[in-house]
C-alpha cells in the first residue's frame, strides 16, 4: 500500500522538518512500513512524504502514533490530506 502524505507547519523548516521525518520513519518501521520518499516541497503544501504500509491498519497505527508524538512535542503540525494506492500507477503516474 502506498501513500502520499501532505502536512503544512509552522516554524523553522531546519527544526521542524528533520524531525517530523524522524517521528514519521520510526512509527513507519515500528508499524510495518517504511518512508520510500520525501520530505518534498509541493506547491500546495509545505511538505510531502511517501511511504509503503503493509496493511491498510499499520497505516492508521502509524498515522495516529506519529500525530501523538508531534504534538507532544510540541511540533506545529498539520496535516493535510493523504492518498492511497496500491499500485504506482494509481497516482496518475506510468
Amino acid at each position: 500500500m502506498l501513500v502520499q502524505w501532505y502536512a503544512d507547519f509552522d516554524g523553522d523548516e531546519s527544526k521542524i522538518v528533520p524531525r517530523i521525518v524522524e517521528i514519521a520513519t520510526e512509527t513507519a518501521k515500528s508499524n510495518h512500513g517504511r518512508v520510500l520518499g520525501g520530505p518534498y516541497h509541493p506547491q500546495g503544501n509545505s511538505l510531502l512524504m511517501l511511504f509503503e504500509y503493509d496493511t491498510p491498519d499499520g497505516f492508521q497505527k502509524a498515522g495516529k502514533v506519529a500525530l501523538e508524538k508531534m504534538a507532544r512535542e510540541g511540533l506545529a503540525v498539520t496535516p493535510m490530506r493523504y492518498e492511497v494506492a496500491f499500485k504506482c500507477g494509481e497516482f496518475g503516474g506510468p
